[in-house]
């Protein structure tokens, strides 16, 4: 069956690839395939300059039409009252849409400077419909971040065949082959790929890699550091074939044989075992994660797996899951430890955040619970507010009831307190008790809770740096499936695997950097650029689902890497205020402390443009460096009055004591 399926999908690629080449000959002769007049070759100006659109290093013009975007269609609607006039061009990486007239232009700048300007990674499906009063069709655009671009596309395009061969070429880039070797064929129009890897970072020595071994040296686990004796470098899957999802590197403890490591691995799923991933710098408490045990009904056992949790000195197993949700994977032969009969040094504890499909479901529901606020705005003729840092955009104390009782807010707390709880158990003295996390699979909700964990209790995390690490560590090496989760590349856009976890958790950052505004060196700006890369993919750090894959395609010299970007952004990203915290942080947990995160309105109207918040973070530095000039010259003149002062008095206490001798005589 497997092989029909695959036998027919391959034939019937190959006819749409024969139309296309057909298709693009037949307009070529009639020379309606030409090149932008002010789109110019990499050859002719460089690769990255336009007259009017900035093109990025390898990114090439593809095609174009002349549309004009819809006021029906576009989601969210935009405050264009009349269709817009311009032509839609597309590259090897965007859509750009460019107004005719300078006017537009220039609106369309100040107001919504990057909402045409669409990243195609981020399309999740491109659809067209029929408008029956002008006989045109409508090109429609769905994007992963809930924005619907609409483009009426002219009736000369559509008659001529443009309109087909754009949308067989659009599908074709934003839905690219990921490719499995490091070599590959280079057929921009059979099997274009990621746009990432058309960009490849040039060999420089000053270009930051992640180090797990250096990373583990850092936290003391290894070469001579203070918790080396209890701790060992297992280079059991330096291969990939102990666990082909987690790193090469892994810590384990310093009794445990590499043949003991392979018995536990059985009786987890996937094979991914209980390995250390972070000490506390303070009590050598260990944190360990892994995945489900298989127990399933009959309640079997590993003589390994409970070994190795006491050589990990394990006393708290923190099951990310609801209760019901682990007793109801026993039916499938996983479940949870039975630390009664099994695990007696261990307690149980489940924090019942909810799985992929509740997350999903949640931000969908945030998203248009902005968009139904705002259209009862201007339906009631209330004015748009601005957007702000405390959430909810100014909005009235109404409304941000209503968003902050939205399930999100309910998920971002479950994972804020469940991180806490672990920070905490790590930190208490004299004790020395180790922590197990787990979901299901260990690369989800496992993901989230141990990296909030670190960040609460090392400030190393909370700097440009140590998040870096941190992403590289808990999330790209140790297996979160962004391939899947993000559907780079996939054309299924029904795909039940595909939900927000990483935004999740950005989000849950960004509630600590509000919380705690002085002690992260990065600001809302970083974040964002993070977000962005996260569904772009134009850069390698988010491509694939684990470290073996990347190994496999060579991501880190084929493609850049998100963190340069990030450090040729300079000031742009840094926190002004930032004071370093040795402090472990113990945020506010409850829902009416936690605020709305600017990033997920950004496109709402009525609401301020995420650009200006950018804008506003720049002429917050400005401003700072201004009023720091002024302090300076302002200290400067009372130093000096200081000093004309004092000259003053040491002059009137010389004559001083000449008059009361004088008067005593």
């Amino acid at each position: 069956m497997e092989t029909s399926d695959a036998s027919s999908s391959a034939a019937s690629d190959a006819a749409s690839r024969n139309a296309l080449h057909v298709q693009i000959n037949a307009l070529k002769q009639q020379r309606r395939m030409r090149r932008p007049s002010f789109i110019k070759s990499n050859q002719e100006k460089g690769p990255t300059s336009t007259s009017l659109v900035a093109l990025l290093p390898n990114e090439r013009f593809v095609w174009r039409l002349k549309v004009q975007t819809s006021t029906q269609y576009t989601k969210p609607l935009l405050h264009f009252l009349e269709p817009v006039p311009g032509t839609l061009y597309l590259t090897n990486f965007r859509i750009l849409f460019m107004p005719k007239k300078h006017s537009h232009v220039l609106r369309q700048k100040n107001e919504y400077p990057n909402f045409f300007r669409v990243p195609l990674p981020v399309v999740f499906k491109i659809s067209s419909v029929s408008n029956k009063d002008d006989d045109t069709k409508v090109c429609l655009f769905h994007l992963k971040d809930y924005r619907v671009l609409a483009f009426v596309v002219l009736r000369s395009e559509t008659l001529a065949g443009r309109f087909e061969v754009f949308q067989l070429l659009a599908g074709r880039y934003a839905f690219p082959t990921f490719p499995t070797k490091i070599a590959m064929r280079r057929n921009y129009i059979v099997s274009p790929r990621p746009y990432a890897f058309f960009i490849a970072a040039e060999p420089d020595e000053d270009r930051w890699f992640y180090d797990a071994v250096q990373e583990y040296t850092r936290l003391g686990m290894v070469k001579g550091g203070q918790h080396e004796q209890s701790w060992r470098t297992s280079r059991a899957n330096i291969n990939y074939e102990l666990c082909s999802t987690y790193p090469r590197i892994l810590i384990v403890p310093r009794s445990q044989t590499d043949q003991q490591l392979t018995e536990a691995a059985q009786f987890r799923s996937r094979q991914r075992l209980p390995v250390v991933c972070f000490v506390h710098p303070k009590t050598g408490a260990p944190l360990l994660r892994s995945s489900q045990p298989y127990v399933g009904l009959r309640g079997k056992r590993s003589e390994a797996d409970e070994l190795l949790m006491r050589d990990s000195r394990v006393g708290l197993i923190i099951d990310c899951r609801p209760k019901k949700s682990a007793m109801a994977n026993m039916a499938a032969g996983k479940g949870y430890e039975n630390v009664t009969q099994h695990y007696p040094q261990c307690q149980l504890c489940f924090c019942d955040i909810e799985n992929i499909h509740s997350v999903r479901k949640a931000h969908h529901n945030l998203i248009e619970m902005f968009e139904d606020t705002l259209s009862s705005k201007d339906s009631s003729g209330g004015g748009g507010s601005s957007g702000s840092s405390g959430g909810g955009g100014g909005s009235s104390s109404s409304e941000n009831t209503s968003w902050m009782s939205s399930k999100w807010f309910k998920l971002l707390r479950l994972c804020l307190v469940s991180a806490n709880q672990i920070a905490q158990k790590l930190s208490e003295s004299g004790t020395a008790n180790g922590v197990l996390v787990h979901c299901s699979d260990g690369w989800d909700r496992t993901a989230q809770v141990c990296s909030l964990a670190e960040m609460f209790i090392d400030p190393y995390y909370r700097t440009l740096e140590g998040f870096a690490v941190l992403v590289e560590k808990e999330w790209l090496s140790f297996g979160h499936q962004f391939h899947r989760r993000c559907g780079h590349g996939g054309r299924n856009h029904t795909d039940d695997q595909r939900s927000p976890i990483f935004v999740q958790w950005l989000d849950c950052v960004w509630q600590l950097t509000h919380q705690y505004p002085k002690s992260f060196e990065f600001n809302d700006h970083f974040l964002s650029i993070v977000c962005d890369a996260l569904y772009s993919c134009r850069f390698g750090t988010f491509l694939y689902d684990c470290e073996r894959q990347r190994t496999q395609t060579d991501v880190w010299t084929q493609t850049s890497s998100v963190w340069d970007f990030i450090v040729e952004q300079g000031r742009k990203v840094k926190n002004p205020n930032y004071e370093r915290n040795e402090c472990c942080l113990k945020p506010r947990t409850r829902v009416v402390n936690l605020n709305v995160w600017p990033y997920h309105y950004r496109w709402s109207q009525g609401m301020k443009p995420f650009e200006s918040v950018k804008d506003d973070d720049k002429n917050r530095v400005e401003q700072i460096d201004e009023l720091s000039r002024e302090v300076t010259f302002y200290r400067d003149q009372v130093l000096l009055l200081q000093q004309q002062l004092s000259a003053k008095e040491q002059k009137g206490v010389r004559s001083v004591p000449v008059v009361q001798v004088q008067a005593t005589k």
